[in-house]
């Protein structure tokens, strides 16, 4: 179960005045050490590349910080989904803080394990935040591995930026966390984009957010390498239409928010190309052979179709699971 965080700081604003002049300086000194020991290469995202567009009263959207952010505002400080990357973990946490009047963030989902979605976990847990996520997610995030299809080696991660509260696929679901009055829900989205993906829902906004499992205006990532692939993203399609609404505001890892239109249109697309390859593959043809005979046809306007092919292909390998006649 979900710990029950502390109420430690005011829940009016002009009660949060004082705090949040004292709170900056502590809070600048520990993003600056981190955010330095985090950046891996290029520079540090800027202020004025951020954003917030308001979703719902209490629900804010954030981007610009290398993958989109939901912020919850509530009387006991804010929940976030997802982190950004590692170079925008300065500039977000000052975004956040000026944004929110210095409220602190008391619990932060990872949607997946993808650095692009955890770069600011160290920062964030070290102003006492619990990080929930599923517990194939913090596997990947602890241990040494290799993406076949980045030809990228990750390296373990401080234990800092580790998930500390995890849960398996076999438990009911949705679970459940509270904070500040409000419920967040959220689930596990089997061998999708990752096989650690989670959706967390907002029920009294009509707003949920999904992660890498569904793309805008993009082929959707199949990272085979920890556990993705096309069956359990179709199956992802399906889970989250049954779970969104006509007027649900549906938050991808990138991109402006959807609705429901969009989950449906990718699960089309889903089924129309990896039947196409399935019947390909059969004919024992490799990726580019694939290509060339035309499997993404009529989804030309996507961009990066090898490497959408060829994570798909590299799927359908894995573990046996391309069967079946033609």
């Amino acid at each position: 179960m979900a710990r029950e965080p502390g109420r430690l700081y005011s829940v009016q604003r002009r009660g949060r005045a004082m705090y949040k002049k004292t709170r900056r300086v502590g809070l600048r000194a520990t993003v600056v050490a981190a955010a330095t020991a985090l950046l891996q290469a290029g520079s540090t995202a800027s202020a004025d590349e951020l954003a917030a567009q308001r979703l719902t009263g209490n629900l804010s959207l954030i981007t610009g910080a290398g993958s989109n952010v939901v912020v919850l505002e509530t009387p006991e400080g804010l929940a976030l989904v997802d982190s950004g990357a590692p170079e925008s973990a300065e500039a977000l946490l000052n975004f956040i803080d000026d944004q929110f009047d210095g409220a602190p963030i008391r619990v932060l989902f990872n949607t997946h394990w993808h650095l692009d979605h955890t770069g600011a976990n160290e920062v964030i847990a070290r102003g006492g935040a619990t990080i929930v996520a599923h517990q194939n997610t913090r596997l990947w995030m602890g241990t040494e591995y290799y993406v076949e299809w980045e030809q990228k080696n990750y390296t373990p991660r401080p234990e800092a930026a580790l998930p500390t509260h995890t849960f398996y696929s076999h438990e009911p679901q949705p679970l459940r966390y509270e904070l500040g009055g409000y419920a967040i829900e959220y689930g596990h989205l089997a061998e999708a984009h990752t096989d650690g993906d989670i959706y967390v829902r907002f029920p009294a906004d009509d707003v949920i957010a999904v992660g890498g499992v569904l793309a805008v205006d993009e082929f959707p990532l199949l990272d085979f390498s920890t556990g993705g692939w096309v069956g359990g993203n179709q199956d992802a399609m399906r889970v989250l239409g049954g779970i969104v609404g006509p007027d649900t505001q549906v938050i991808a890892a990138h991109g402006a928010p959807q609705t429901r239109a969009v989950l449906e249109a990718q699960l089309a697309m889903l089924d129309e190309i990896s039947e196409r390859m399935r019947v390909e593959m059969i004919k024992g043809k490799g990726v580019d052979e694939i290509l060339s005979a035309g499997v993404t046809a009529g989804y030309e306007s996507l961009p990066e179709p090898r490497r959408f092919v060829y994570n798909l292909y590299q799927g359908f390998w894995w573990g046996g699971r391309l069967r079946g006649p033609i």
